[in-house]
C-alpha cells in the first residue's frame, strides 16, 4: 500500500486565502488558544475576598491578652474556683 501526500501546496492555499490560521499539531488554531480565559463566579470572587479579609486578621487578639495579662501581675485579676468550674460545666 502505497500513501502519499500529493496536496500539500493546495492545502496551504486554501488556509492562506481563506484568512484562516494554520492549526498546530494539536489540532488548535493560535486564534483559539489564545482566546481560552478562566473566569472565577461571583461566589467564588466573595470568597476569596473573604478569605483575604480574614487572612488579615491576627489569630490572637494580642491587646486583650496583653490587658489580662497586666491585670494578672498586678493583682487586679481574681477569678474564684467556682466560677471557673461552672464555666467548665456550661461547656461539657
Amino acid at each position: 500500500m502505497d500513501m502519499r501526500v500529493s496536496n500539500a501546496y493546495s492545502t496551504y492555499k486554501i488556509y492562506s486565502a481563506s484568512g484562516s490560521k494554520r492549526p498546530n499539531r494539536a489540532g488548535f488554531s493560535a486564534d483559539a488558544i489564545n482566546r481560552d480565559a478562566f473566569t472565577l463566579s461571583g461566589q467564588a470572587e466573595d470568597y476569596q475576598n473573604i478569605k483575604n479579609a480574614l487572612s488579615q486578621i491576627p489569630d490572637v487578639r494580642q491587646d486583650q491578652v496583653n490587658a489580662i495579662q497586666a491585670r494578672i501581675e498586678s493583682g487586679q485579676y481574681n477569678i474564684s474556683a467556682t466560677a471557673i468550674a461552672d464555666k467548665i460545666l456550661q461547656n461539657v
